[in-house]
């Protein structure tokens, strides 16, 4: 019994020592394959990925102790750890999480990490987004006391779409928030006003909108808007009349002429001369018909006319079947260019046969075209008598029976 006891002894202490040198091998074995580039990783149970197929032996295996070696991230990227020394550690900031480093973070960079929101509550989001944890409110940020999930989701942050307005009305501040930073402005073409957006816009339905120039004052300032520079603000079309290039003209605004409302139908027709003294530069407007107004007719009449319209209209109110500021006239105007039976009467048949110019024996006005000045002394009349006193010609009397 004593014999074999002591062979049991024997044989457990060689045991023993077989096993260590059995390590030993196998250390040693190891320790020359960890320095060969051909020793396989992934035998150990944890393979080499990432940065850390690039990473020292020792950063992980301290002291050359190999055996034992933890594998979980923790154990060398948290502050403190032994195998932390030269590994990026977890920040003191780091938002609070029950989950494993590898749940968000890979071995080929531990930046950009995707956090999974699944299962986060909609009102924990300031929890970890409170810009210490992680980015949070922007610093123009609209002014709000709703949780984050009211607005954002955690699949598309940008942009925001949930923020309920149906509760604002016109003494809502819109511009506190619609200032083209916390949320969008009034765009580049909106015409020109300090009114509150909720005065024309609904929260419901923003466009159209229900502006009827009662919002704000508009008298005398029409041309503030109706510049061709604002969207859904007309301005004055290529055919209006060119008002402005009248001097001495009193034209304070669009509504100087455009008096029937503010409706598009209401808009036009305008009155510009019942409402504007114009005595002088007709022609600025009624040399032809571009303007939409009464242009000059296309007639012998009118064919050297460039101005001076005024010096025959003498009436805006009535314009036509006017009769021409014959006062003007001398001996040297050319009558018959006007007077040719044409644009305006000429010579009746029975008138004598003469081709005198007609203000050498007529007044050129209207009532002192009769009787005329005719006194035989505007053209030769020796031996010519008979040309005119045949009877025909009144008042040349001809023979007498």
């Amino acid at each position: 019994m004593g014999l074999l006891n002591h062979s049991g002894i024997a044989i457990r202490s060689l045991w023993k020592w077989l096993t260590l040198i059995t390590l030993a091998l196998a250390m040693g074995a190891a320790t020359a394959q960890i320095t060969g580039r051909d020793f396989d990783h992934f035998r150990t149970g944890f393979a080499l990925d990432g940065v850390h197929a690039s990473t020292a032996c020792e950063a992980c295996h301290v002291s050359g102790v190999f055996l034992g070696t933890p594998r979980t991230c923790s154990t060398c990227h948290v502050t403190g750890a032994v195998q932390a020394a030269t590994n990026i550690v977890k920040p003191s900031n780091h938002f609070q999480t029950p989950l494993a480093c590898n749940a968000c973070h890979n071995t080929s960079t531990f930046s950009g990490v995707k956090f999974d929101h699944i299962g986060v509550m909609p009102t924990d989001c300031a929890n970890c987004h409170n810009n210490v944890i992680q980015t949070g409110k922007a610093i123009n940020h609209i002014v709000t006391q709703v949780t984050c999930s009211t607005c954002h989701t955690t699949r598309a942050w940008l942009p925001a779409t949930g923020m309920d307005h149906s509760g604002f009305t016109d003494a809502t501040n819109c511009a506190s928030c619609h200032n083209g930073r916390s949320a969008v402005g009034k765009i580049a073409t909106h015409i020109p006003t300090t009114g509150n957006c909720a005065g024309c816009h609904q929260t419901s339905a923003w466009m159209p909108t229900k502006w009827n120039h009662t919002q704000t004052p508009v008298t005398n300032k029409c041309s503030v808007c109706h510049t061709g520079g604002y969207s859904h603000a007309r301005g004055e079309p290529a055919t209006h009349i060119p008002y402005k290039r009248l001097t001495g003209v009193a034209v304070q605004n669009c509504d100087t002429c455009h008096k029937a409302g503010f409706a598009e139908t209401a808009w036009v027709p305008s009155l510009f001369h019942t409402n504007v003294k114009v005595t002088n530069q007709c022609a600025t407007c009624h040399l032809g018909t571009g303007f939409g107004v009464t242009g000059k007719p296309n007639n012998a009449i009118h064919q050297s006319v460039n101005g001076s319209c005024e010096s025959c209209h003498t009436s805006t109110a009535v314009w036509l079947g006017v009769k021409p500021n014959h006062t003007l006239f001398n001996v040297n105007t050319n009558c018959v260019t006007c007077h040719d039976g044409s644009v305006a009467p000429g010579k009746n048949a029975a008138h004598i046969p003469t081709v005198e110019n007609c203000i050498s024996c007529h007044s050129a006005t209207a009532s002192g075209w009769k009787p005329s000045t005719w006194n035989h002394t505007q053209l030769t009349v020796a031996n010519q008598c008979s040309t005119c006193h045949t009877g025909s010609y009144p008042p040349a009397d001809g023979k007498t029976t």
